[in-house]
């Protein structure tokens, strides 16, 4: 039991090694250490993965975590394209595959970006709910999510107020 519990500590500290990768696409110091807790979080013993409790875990200040994901301290292209750099240099294969698939997830309200009466493959009809896509790559002995966007139905694209409101970009 000890040797398991040395080998998830060291995980962790190879997790936060690995994570550096990113430090160029975090704006400052605090938005690092948050990611950090972030991540920590998502994959740490918590039952509910809730930004409260991954803060509390962390010894953070549950608004400080929160915040951070609310205005995005990272740059989204640079760290899109700091995973497809990583992919290609460490994880190159020339059998590999790339998958594109997409993810809906049922909504009520009509204020999550994205939402719209739509197929929803997560209950099989048509629902309101938000679609994702995503380009996952897989080789013989890795796979990985490569890239994602979410899908803006016609609706909000057309409506400069909504998307304005709910901070989509032009």
């Amino acid at each position: 039991m000890q040797e398991l519990v040395s080998e998830i500590k060291h995980l962790r500290v190879r997790l936060h090694h690995f994570l550096r990768h990113y430090d160029d696409c975090i704006k400052t110091a605090p938005s690092r250490k948050n990611l950090k807790a972030y991540v920590s979080g998502q994959i740490g013993p918590l039952e509910r993965k809730n930004m409260e409790a991954m803060a509390l875990e962390c010894e953070k200040k549950p608004r400080s975590l929160q915040m951070f994901m609310a205005n995005l301290g990272w740059d989204e292209d640079a760290v899109a394209g700091k995973n497809r750099e990583i992919i290609c240099k460490d994880h190159y294969d020339d059998s590999a595959i790339g998958i594109i698939d997409e993810t809906s997830h049922a909504k009520k309200g009509n204020k999550t970006t994205g939402v719209k009466r739509q197929h929803c493959g997560a209950t099989g009809k048509r629902d309101n709910c938000v679609v994702s896509v995503h380009l996952a790559y897989t080789s013989q002995d890795f796979c990985t999510l490569a890239d994602a966007y979410l899908y803006l139905p016609e609706e909000w694209c057309e409506d400069k107020e909504r998307r304005r409101a709910a901070g989509v970009p032009e």
